[in-house]
């Protein structure tokens, strides 16, 4: 069903409203005229949006949008370099050089000028000077490397700004965007990018013709130089990934800007054997001793106060001290966590482990930012005072809230009602329960006050139903947010399908006592839905996270307006027209409320409804405060948080990192004395990690009757060399015991007791003395060892012991152990790994031209491996499957 029959149910209505269809009460006609022109105004306005947009001067409007986002960038910026007071009377000098390391392009091909290397000219400057050194690269492509809190993303903020005041109408606009919530493996860079624009900069997303909004056409014209900060914080897996399509996206001769930390970055680049061909890479150095000393010396308290501390860095160069304020994050946390507290710098001093002083000071930063008097935001108004503990407890459920959802982004819809429960599913399952109780109440309440018993539990029902579909879709599987949605600008927001309206008509007839109405009404409802498929999404009006905000409640109001009219005058209808109907009046205001209250709670109700039971139940555990718009805004204004569109962010991930550290360990305990397996699974590891091996140890024994913290169990004896326990274990029938020990007693070398199990029929243990007789060099007997053993679908020791055959220089035995096995897949292998691949494919190719699929697929995989897709090309025309889709891979 498509809009084709749109005519088909305006004809009808019209039909009705001028009598041709003959009805003869008094109101009718007014009804059904009022009916006619909603549905042509809402079939008018849907063609609208979807037909292609006609433009008079469609260049005009993409320069006047580039010059829009310009517009809003700056200020944006100019706000946030405001509160993180980055341009201070007496700034922390903070300098950068092109790196030498091996991850950037030779300076020749870079700047375009033959003959010269970084070594000899190097590229770099201070901080401040960087607007002006990015303006001399020919292809406007700079990758900034740092350790962590070196100032990357100061200096991408810093030129940002400095790029738009050098902008000519012509040029590209630089726009701050966070890489975090990126998923190279699903979405394009330039998909990435416009859906971030378009979502923070709502003018963006209008149509700019040729099936386009503004955001796309940007970046096709390359109007947008996008600054991405923050590589490091994608997951690792995904880093190589993004790498190697930020180069294409580079070689496009697309204007780019990437921070990243070290160490990350130089393992994507290894790990994609790629980098941004024409961008150069800059690194920033660490902040000197000296420079420390001179910045902290300009700042409260009195310099007496910082003396012992300036007397250690003076000594103690290298040491863990200096090594901790080598960045200038933490010399600017240091002046602001002893500028105005008892707290003294002292306090620093003493100890010997970098992790131990940088986490003093973080704590006594967090200290100072709420003891110290209230901060007067631009805006001039009073914010409220809250105590530091108690502060500093909500942002920690923050912390830990982030950490949990491996998202730097804080956005409203995502707070979980288990972040901090102790019985995380039951706390999920009873808040839902709870949730869609309550609805149901209040719904059948008043119905049954206004219709009657019978109508109420029937819109009680019907409210559960409501609810219950918009947390699960109608097949029951639960809504989730699939990772590359995680940095989404706006709530989840669902259309109210034909189904759900389908469903929902029905229960309005059993509301208002009349089944037939309510499939009457209801199939009318599934056709006009088909007609109106998706809700009108309300962007923010400003990127900011209260406009985000906002926006969901625009969008809910939206979809609740456009669906409750036309259902409701259709259900008049209905009832009218159907012989000994309800009262039409009455039906119409069921179906006003019924479909309203379901588009609503589908488009942005649910989210909100989620988020505030979220909300509640961790104020009431004093997790987070009641007013959380007004502390959040409070810890921006504090520079604890900062904003980065419709999002908030910690100030650093370390300072993120070092909340979320507090509740870990206690919500872990709790967890697994409820016995939560992923808990204790966890608590095992962070105790093992600690050293506490023998309580990790005692944790697990304790739930070794689940089968996987059983295995971890055994892993962490084995771990820990506890042979006597592991050998317990196994004679207890454990089989990955069984496994452990026969490596532990293969790495000792006992022989009498591998052979004495490999009598008792452990074929492990035959696999383990296989290993060291092959590895002493008795080859023969190894292979007789593992010829003893029955020949069993799971053949593992021979397949074992082939493999070190093979690598020990024995490929000739290694074949033999496996053709006797009679496995041709485990030999082709075999040959494939040592450079033996011709005889693998000829193996392969017999037993595939026989019908053997398993082979067929491996033969592709090895044709293609090799570059034979002649071959790979000959076999998919003669039928094979597998050939065939392999050639559809790239």
């Amino acid at each position: 069903m498509t809009w084709a029959t749109a005519p088909i149910v305006v004809g009808l209505v019209a039909n009705l409203a001028t009598g041709t269809v003959e009805v003869t009460a008094w109101w009718w006609a007014p009804l059904m005229w009022t009916l006619t022109v909603l549905l042509g105004a809402v079939t008018v306005v849907s063609q609208l949006r979807h037909s292609p947009v006609q433009l008079v001067d469609r260049a005009a409007l993409i320069t006047s949008a580039a010059a829009g986002l310009a517009s809003k960038v700056r200020p944006q910026w100019e706000h946030e370099v405001a509160l993180r007071r980055v341009r201070r009377q007496v700034p922390l000098r903070v300098w950068w050089s092109s790196t030498g390391r091996p991850i950037a392009t030779a300076r020749e091909f870079v700047l375009d000028e033959p003959g010269t290397t970084w070594q000899d000219m190097p590229l770099e400057g201070d901080v401040e000077g960087i607007v002006a050194r990015f303006l001399e690269l020919p292809h406007r492509q700079l990758v900034v490397i740092g350790a962590a809190g070196a100032g990357k993303s100061v200096l991408a903020i810093l030129l940002t700004l400095g790029l738009i005041e050098h902008r000519a109408t012509s040029e590209p606009v630089p726009v701050l965007l966070q890489i975090g919530g990126w998923n190279p493996e699903r979405e394009h860079i330039a998909a990435f990018l416009a859906r971030r624009l378009a979502g923070e900069y709502p003018h963006l997303a209008e149509p700019a013709g040729e099936n386009r909004n503004l955001a796309q056409a940007l970046i096709a014209e390359r109007l947008v130089l996008a600054v991405l900060d923050g590589l490091d914080e994608l997951p690792a897996e995904h880093r190589a990934a993004a790498v190697e399509m930020l180069h294409d996206y580079a070689s496009a001769g697309n204007p780019l800007v990437v921070t990243c930390r070290i160490v990350e970055y130089e393992n994507a680049v290894s790990a994609s054997d790629t980098f941004l061909a024409r961008a150069a890479v800059v690194e920033i150095e660490p902040v000197g001793v000296d420079q420390v000393i001179a910045f902290l010396s300009q700042s409260p308290p009195a310099p007496e106060r910082w003396e012992p501390v300036f007397m250690h860095l003076r000594r103690h160069r290298d040491g863990p001290l200096a090594s901790v304020l080598s960045t200038p994050l933490m010399v600017s946390l240091a002046r602001t966590a002893y500028g105005t507290t008892a707290a003294q710098p002292a306090d620093l001093l003493g100890h010997v482990d970098r992790d131990a002083i940088a986490s003093i000071l973080i704590g006594t930063y967090l200290t100072s930012v709420y003891e110290t008097g209230r901060p007067t935001p631009p805006d001039g108004r009073k914010r409220r005072a809250y105590a530091p503990v108690q502060a500093t407890r909500w942002l920690t459920c923050l912390a830990h809230h982030l950490h949990e959802s491996y998202a730097p982004n804080l956005r409203w819809w995502h707070l979980p009602v288990e972040l901090m429960a102790a019985r995380p599913q039951r706390t999920r399952s009873l808040a839902a329960l709870g949730i869609t109780a309550t609805g149901a109440a209040i719904l059948g309440m008043t119905a049954g006050l206004l219709v009657g018993p019978l109508p109420g539990l029937a819109a009680a029902a019907l409210a559960a139903v409501i609810l219950t579909i918009a947390r699960r879709d109608p097949f029951g599987e639960e809504l989730f947010i699939p990772t590359s949605a995680l940095d989404r600008e706006l709530p989840p927001c669902q259309a109210l399908t034909p189904r759900i309206a389908f469903t929902v008509g029905v229960g309005v007839g059993l509301v208002s006592v009349d089944l037939l109405a309510g499939i009457a009404g209801g199939a009318v409802a599934w056709l006009a839905t088909r007609m109106m498929p998706l809700p009108i999404v309300a962007r923010p009006r400003e990127p900011t996270p209260e406009a985000a905000f906002r926006a969901n409640h625009r969008t809910a109001l939206i979809a609740a307006l456009r669906y409750s009219p036309v259902n409701a005058l259709t259900f008049a209808a209905a009832a009218f027209l159907l012989p000994g109907g309800p009262d039409p009046a009455t039906t119409a205001a069921c179906a006003m409320v019924a479909y309203g209250a379901a588009a609503a709670v589908l488009a942005g109700g649910w989210a909100w409804i989620w988020f505030r039971t979220a909300h509640l139940l961790l104020a009431v555990q004093g997790w987070l405060p009641l007013r959380l718009g007004v502390f959040l805004r409070d810890a921006h204004q504090r520079d604890v948080l900062r904003q980065t569109g419709t999002a908030w962010q910690f100030r650093h991930l370390l300072l993120q990192d070092h909340l979320a550290r507090a509740p870990y360990d206690d919500l872990l305990r709790a967890r697994a004395a409820h016995g939560d397996p992923g808990a204790v699974s966890q608590l095992a590891g962070v105790l093992a990690d600690q050293g506490r091996t023998e309580a990790a140890i005692t944790l697990l024994a304790a739930h070794a009757g689940d089968s996987n913290l059983a295995q971890q169990l055994t892993n962490l004896l084995a771990k820990d060399g506890r042979i006597d326990r592991i050998r317990a274990a196994a004679d207890s029938g454990d089989r990955h015991a069984s496994w452990h020990l026969a490596r532990m007693l293969a790495a000792q070398g006992q022989m009498e007791e591998l052979r004495a199990r490999t009598d008792d029929g452990d074929p492990l243990a035959a696999q383990g003395l296989a290993r060291v007789l092959a590895e002493r060099g008795r080859i023969e007997e190894a292979v007789t060892v593992i010829n003893s053993l029955p020949n069993s679908g799971e053949d593992h020791p021979a397949y074992g012991l082939a493999h070190v055959l093979a690598e020990n220089g024995h490929m000739d035995a290694a074949l033999a152990i496996l053709r006797g096995r009679g496995n041709h897949r485990e030999q082709a292998d075999l040959l494939a790994r040592h450079g033996r691949s011709d005889e693998a494919i000829s193996l392969l190719r017999a037993h595939a031209d026989s019908g053997d699929g398993h082979a067929s697929r491996q033969l592709a995989e090895l044709l293609a491996e090799q570059g034979k897709v002649q071959e790979l090309r000959a076999r998919a025309e003669q039928g094979d499957p597998h050939a065939a889709r392999r050639l559809d891979r790239p």
